[in-house]
């Protein structure tokens, strides 16, 4: 162990782990390539979406909203009614 100022320091074994993170420098790593990895597919998302009509990219907004339509006639969302708000304690 170094002493800075009689102080006994203990060396960091990353130095990117400096800030006081406990963390590994295997585990910043695999975060900042992930970081990376995710900020290349986004852009590449967007690329493509660049290339496309304006036609496909309506129809790629209309098709989940039928799909969500679809559902909501399947499976109507429950009705509230004052039995569903008494409290526990009441029963």
């Amino acid at each position: 162990m170094a002493t800075l100022l009689g102080v006994k320091i203990r060396p960091v074994p990353c130095e990117l782990g400096a800030i006081g993170s406990a963390r590994p420098c295997g585990m910043m790593s695999a975060v900042s390539f992930r970081l990376l990895y995710l900020i290349f597919v986004r852009l590449c998302g967007w690329l493509v979406l660049l290339g496309h009509s304006s036609a496909s990219k309506t129809a790629e907004l209309l098709v989940p909203r039928h799909e969500v339509a679809v559902l909501r006639r399947t499976r109507p969302r429950p009705r509230l009614d004052w039995a569903w708000a008494e409290p526990s304690w009441l029963r």
